[in-house]
């Protein structure tokens, strides 16, 4: 849960892969920041992050960024 808070603040695309890897994380929490920090990085568009919820075969994971899409779009 700390590295991915860590991460959150300076992540860019070089990090996709490892935060797309704690959406399947046992953990709640984990799981909620990975997604809000995918839905926070830099330079990535809505086709962007729709393609990773394709791509997420954890279904915590897809709700976790589900969850973090739709308050990107508030």
């Amino acid at each position: 849960m700390a590295a991915v808070q860590a991460l959150r603040r300076q992540a860019g695309p070089d990090e996709v892969p490892f935060l797309l890897e704690r959406l399947a994380d046992a953990s709640w929490w984990v799981r909620q920041a990975a997604a809000d920090a995918l839905v926070e990085l830099p330079g990535m568009a809505d086709a962007d992050i729709e393609a990773w919820l394709q791509d997420v075969t954890d279904r915590y994971g897809q709700d976790a960024l589900r969850r973090a899409i739709a308050e990107r779009r508030r």
